[in-house]
């Protein structure tokens, strides 16, 4: 037996002959078959690799784009608001008479003049009335508001009598009224009511309410604003969607 391994290994047709009759033809090519499947298995890796590669480069490109789109339709959202609001700001301004006549009847008048206050004149209101206004302990951002930002501060006079303010209405305007607008406009209320010792009344001038507007600040009905009596509420005002219109070119 030994002789015979001996031989087999030393003559390398005859081992080739041995292995035939030992060996099924699967077997004698399996080598060769693992080899292929191999070879394929890695090309395989690199098309899966390539696609990958590739579609995360489309997947990216495709992200930057949303992201650009985003931000485009962010900034046309934030500039349609302030369309929005600045047409609501006109349109309360351009109301202000027709404001004001809904507390007219309590004070006993029927023809009534409405004047806008300044930023000027709000200030000196300030300035002139500190002692009556130490009660008010407001933080600084709602005195800038008032001076700086009030949309509409007005002092309302019989209209053959101008020299006598009767009363103030403090009217915060925007298209769809929040409760940021009816805080502003109550603060805005309380400050001139303090100053003057004058009736002033809050209102939002806005085309509608915020769904999640605090209903209890805000009342839709003249006469109950009134009834309610309340330092912390507010009127709001309708605006039609015809006032925001612009005006016509000329």
């Amino acid at each position: 037996m030994k002789d015979f391994l001996r031989i087999v290994r030393e003559d390398e047709d005859l081992r080739l002959a041995v292995r035939r009759e030992l060996l099924t033809e699967e077997l004698l090519t399996l080598p060769q078959r693992v080899s292929t499947l191999t070879d394929n298995v890695s090309a395989l890796a690199k098309s899966i690799e390539g696609y990958k590669s590739a579609t995360d480069r489309q997947l990216g490109d495709i992200v930057e784009r949303l992201d650009r789109q985003h931000g485009m339709l962010r900034r046309q959202h934030d500039d349609l608001a302030r369309f929005r609001g600045n047409y609501a700001f006109d349109a309360a301004s351009g109301k202000k008479t027709a404001i004001a006549r809904l507390f007219a009847q309590r004070h006993g008048l029927r023809r009534i003049f409405a004047r806008a206050l300044s930023e000027e004149d709000r200030a000196r209101l300030v300035d002139g009335n500190t002692d009556a206004l130490q009660a008010l302990e407001f933080d600084d951002d709602v005195w800038d508001s008032f001076i700086e930002r009030s949309d509409l501060i007005a002092e309302v006079t019989n209209l053959h009598g101008r020299d006598q303010p009767r009363y103030y209405i403090a009217v915060e305007a925007s298209f769809t009224g929040h409760d940021k607008d009816v805080t502003r406009a109550v603060d805005h209320a309380k400050i001139v009511r303090s100053a003057t010792g004058l009736d002033a009344y809050a209102v939002v001038a806005a085309v509608r309410l915020d769904p999640h507007v605090t209903r209890d600040n805000i009342l839709e009905d003249a006469d109950q604003y009134l009834a309610a009596d309340s330092e912390d509420a507010a009127l709001w005002y309708p605006l039609v969607e015809e006032d925001l219109e612009p005006p016509d070119p000329c």
